[in-house]
């Protein structure tokens, strides 16, 4: 199946931008204004990469992005343009959170009743504005789809019998709703040769999103892989006339740390950060503008705002919570040395523990452990558990780590964690987990338990 003609591609740009001009949005910075004359540096790239993806028939776009770069906003103004020259085409724009989901629909009926006539662009069919979404009168559907941030029990159903053609998925890092994922790109077309779905989000840290955009970095095939960072804000530049700033954040010449990261993003994106983009960066990870000395040797203060600004896709995906390693040195190890494999089980429990069966995990929402690497014979592992509510009382899941021992360090072997079990069940998995680990010849299985866990010790005694 072929791409886009470059005659159809160029012809979709014109009309694309000059659709921006006349789309007037409620910018946080200038309030209303033309949503064309006002575009930063990462959305035209962004505008640029879809359509060189369509013309080599890429239809999967995934967008890792920093903070505030009004790229959700393009897409959206990018998917409504889309379904409103597609006659009868299906989408639906997906988001985080009800509240989310329901702004960008006020958005994008505002911006659709606010275009002038003249541009004859498609309106809403009379009797087509529902609370599942709008129809267009050009039989274009766009359906609204909260994916929701926890699993609940219709965390499945995000894509039940809603066949589409276009999706924009917007913040897949805040969606914890895997099952809800694999069923709605179920129900997208791999036909329609104007088929079009835009994944984009920030990092926040190693998860499913991140799974996602490694996936689509390894199928260059079938998919446009997009990394906007922060440089890619025309606005976030420090002038050299500022006289308040400039001589705190610009003046000095870049590090070599800073010359290091300047260099990897024109070589990785064909970007060149300025000076007065640099000053601006320096302000943001230290607005008090400390020299090297006055910081602390553990200092890692600025390792989530890395995340949220990043130079470079690798440095998006910040490993944070450590007081004792610095967030750079855990993603090193976490990319050379950790696994995202598991083996899933769940248990069924009975009122004896001979009574208990272990069954494979049929679907996300049945998994109770995760096996990383079985027990093998010779090896010396750590049990630790605490039941919901036990150690600290907002922790809603009963929990078992599972750590393989070394001379020099430990590795995370299983891992148990699940909301509905009782205490009674939660010993009989334990003592089955330390059974299957304890059991392989010459073997060792030690346990710690918090000292508020006494159930722990009483089944044991």
């Amino acid at each position: 199946m072929a791409g886009w003609s470059h005659q159809k591609r160029v012809a979709f740009e014109e009309a694309f931008y000059a659709f921006l001009k006349q789309a007037r949005i409620n910018s946080k910075n200038l309030g209303f204004v033309s949503l064309g004359d006002n575009l930063y540096t990462g959305q035209k790239r962004f505008i640029t990469a879809v359509l060189d993806g369509l013309e080599q028939d890429k239809h999967d776009i995934y967008v890792l992005k920093s903070r505030q770069l009004g790229l959700t906003t393009i897409a959206r103004a990018l998917s409504t343009f889309y379904l409103g020259i597609h006659r009868g085409l299906s989408g639906a724009l997906v988001f985080d959170s009800n509240e989310n989901k329901n702004l960008a629909r006020a958005e994008l009926v505002t911006l659709i009743t606010d275009l002038p006539e003249r541009l004859k662009f498609p309106a809403i069919k009379k009797g087509g504005d529902n609370r599942d979404g709008l129809t267009l009168i050009n039989n274009s559907k766009i359906l609204f789809k909260s994916a929701g941030v926890k699993k609940t029990k219709t965390s499945g159903t995000l894509g039940r019998s809603a066949g589409l053609s276009m999706a924009h998925l917007s913040e897949l890092c805040s969606y914890d709703n895997e099952e809800g994922l694999v069923s709605f790109k179920r129900s997208l077309s791999d036909f329609n040769p104007d088929r079009l779905y835009i994944y984009e989000s920030t990092a926040r840290g190693p998860n499913a999103w991140k799974r996602m955009w490694d996936a689509a970095r390894q199928d260059a095939d079938h998919c446009v892989c997009v990394f906007l960072g922060w440089w890619s804000h025309d606005a976030q530049r420090i002038e050299r006339t500022d006289l308040r700033d400039w001589p705190l954040y610009g003046e000095q010449l870049p590090t070599a740390e800073e010359l290091n990261k300047i260099k990897q993003v024109k070589e990785l994106y064909d970007f060149d950060v300025t000076q007065e983009q640099l000053a601006w960066y320096r302000k943001l990870i230290d607005p008090a503008a400390r020299s090297e000395g006055d910081v602390d040797a553990g200092f890692e203060a600025d390792v989530l705002q890395k995340q949220e600004d990043p130079w470079t896709e690798d440095e998006a995906f910040q490993i944070t919570g450590s007081i004792f390693f610095s967030g750079e040195k855990l993603k090193e190890q976490s990319d050379k040395r950790v696994s995202n494999k598991f083996v899933p089980y769940m248990f069924l429990g009975g009122s004896e523990f001979s009574d208990m069966r272990v069954y494979r995990a049929e679907n996300t929402r049945n998994i109770e452990l995760k096996v990383w690497e079985p027990p093998v014979a010779e090896a010396v592992y750590v049990v630790s558990a605490d039941p919901a509510y036990g150690e600290n009382e907002l922790n809603d899941r009963s929990a078992i780590e599972v750590f393989r021992c070394y001379a020099d360090g430990i590795d995370q072997v299983a891992e148990y964690a699940y909301p509905l079990i009782s205490t009674k069940h939660l010993a009989h998995v334990l003592a089955g987990i330390m059974a299957w680990y304890g059991n392989e010849p010459l073997a060792e299985i030690y346990y710690i338990f918090s000292t508020k866990v006494k159930l722990f010790t009483a089944f044991y005694s």
